[in-house]
């Protein structure tokens, strides 16, 4: 029944945490938040409340599939992190199932996902830069945020981690890791990447492979802009 799965999610309490967000209009396989969301956000003492006009769609999946957020009252510009479809890109899909994961509500998913992202921004409109480092957007971003969750150095490195992620586990963990450390990935990095497992569906690890494959070279070039950078960075006196 469809108030179950509104108990199992947590629309009230989601719904006592941003009042002025209502039911909205849907399909039967989705349910549809739309309203004035508004919030608090906080980086390294730097507190800022906001709100945005938001809509948000829940697939009947949740949270096993993550909701889709637009923003709709035009203070987000279309270079800011958006996805060709106009929805809020949030963050690496991986890092934000990771995060919906740990609290699979919809008050979990506004907090660790929607509300960083809106506090990201309205941060950038108050102080003219980001409160944390910026990745490219899109693909390329995504597969350089995934060099951080594996600890990896290359991207090279990331497409082998998600292709040991699509098959099982015993055979993985007998494969090289590919760190080159020159261990199995059992006595490696298995520990890092095996807390992804529950998150994900082989299938799903076996996909996002397929769509990083094709985003190694764009990757290797990023890097070697970020290092060159950094490199000419004068030196503090």
């Amino acid at each position: 029944m469809v108030s179950d799965w509104w108990q199992a999610i947590g629309l009230d309490g989601f719904r006592t945490a941003y009042p002025d967000m209502r039911l909205g209009p849907g399909r039967p396989d989705q349910l549809v938040l739309v309203g004035q969301f508004e919030f608090t956000g906080s980086k390294d003492g730097v507190a800022i409340t906001d709100q945005y006009d938001v809509e948000v769609e829940i697939p009947k999946s949740f949270p096993l599939d993550l909701p889709r957020a637009r923003e709709r009252g035009g203070r987000i510009a279309s270079t800011f992190h958006t996805n060709p479809d106009g929805s809020m890109c949030l963050g690496s899909p991986l890092r934000l199932a990771q995060r919906v994961d740990a609290e699979p509500t919809l008050t979990g998913y506004a907090e660790s996902c929607l509300v960083p992202y809106l506090y990201a921004h309205s941060y950038l409109m108050r102080h003219g830069k980001l409160p944390w480092d910026d990745l490219p957007h899109g693909d390329v971003g995504i597969l350089l945020d995934y060099l951080k969750m594996f600890r990896a150095r290359y991207a090279d490195e990331v497409v082998a981690f998600l292709a040991l992620l699509s098959g099982r586990r015993r055979v993985a963990n007998k494969r090289p890791c590919p760190c080159s450390s020159g261990r199995r990935l059992g006595a490696c990095h298995a520990r890092t990447i095996s807390r992804y497992r529950r998150v994900w569906s082989r299938a799903k690890f076996r996909s996002e492979c397929e769509k990083m494959m094709k985003h190694v070279k764009a990757a290797r070039t990023e890097l070697a802009r970020r290092a060159q950078a950094t490199t000419a960075k004068p030196q503090q006196p």
